[in-house]
């Protein structure tokens, strides 16, 4: 699909500790392709995939922003206009899952978080013994720090991303559309409110003229 028919671009920013796995999933997403290979991200990586659903083309432009940075000021930056947010944690790592939390704290403080979703991934659930019943622990820690929604993912084997882009996706456009409606709205208020003001004065005039 050629990138000039996409007609709504998101912005997707994809944070979390090093070596959570962050690069691997948008490659696995973007390009269907895992390495074992490990290379920790300098600074950022860009990427992107279009999705069509329902006739409307969706650009998802995914910055990837090196795991070692927790700066507040280089996530302010690098959220700047942003629509998602992933933040990822390694499963069985339990500081990585608590230090998900600095991140979404220097994340809030730089967006609207009513126009950002904003997602908990489990990455690299491929390590998890079948039996494993982890998954209450992480569904709660989500809804406790008032996370969107929470998944659970493997760069290795694809299991849960596909699950969480089409959620990423449907619930950014929900939000583009209320915040269009909210825009409308406020407009709408704006033009009656000049409407109004108009007659005032012209009323005012009259009764100074009489």
């Amino acid at each position: 699909m050629d990138l000039e028919k996409a007609s709504i671009n998101f912005k997707v920013i994809i944070i979390g500790n090093q070596s959570t796995g962050k690069t691997s999933l948008i490659n696995k997403y973007v390009y269907n392709k895992f390495s074992n290979d490990y290379k920790a991200t300098i600074v950022s990586q860009f990427d992107y995939k279009i999705i069509k659903k329902e006739e409307q083309n969706y650009r998802l432009s995914f910055w990837d922003l090196a795991g070692q940075d927790k700066n507040p000021e280089m996530i302010k930056l690098f959220s700047q206009d942003s629509n998602g947010v992933i933040i990822c944690c390694e499963v069985n790592n339990i500081k990585s899952m608590k230090d998900t939390l600095i991140w979404k704290e220097n994340l809030i403080n730089s967006i609207d978080i009513n126009k950002v979703t904003i997602i908990l991934c489990e990455n690299k659930c491929d390590l998890l013994n079948k039996n494993d019943e982890k998954i209450n622990e992480l569904e709660n820690f989500s809804q406790e720090n008032k996370f969107n929604k929470c998944f659970r993912t493997s760069s290795l084997n694809g299991y849960g991303i596909e699950d969480m882009m089409n959620y990423l996706l449907d619930d950014m456009i929900k939000r583009l559309e209320f915040n269009e409606d909210e825009f409308d709205n406020s407009l709408n208020s704006f033009s009656l409110g000049k409407k109004k003001e108009k007659k005032e004065k012209k009323k005012n005039e009259k009764k100074k003229c009489c």
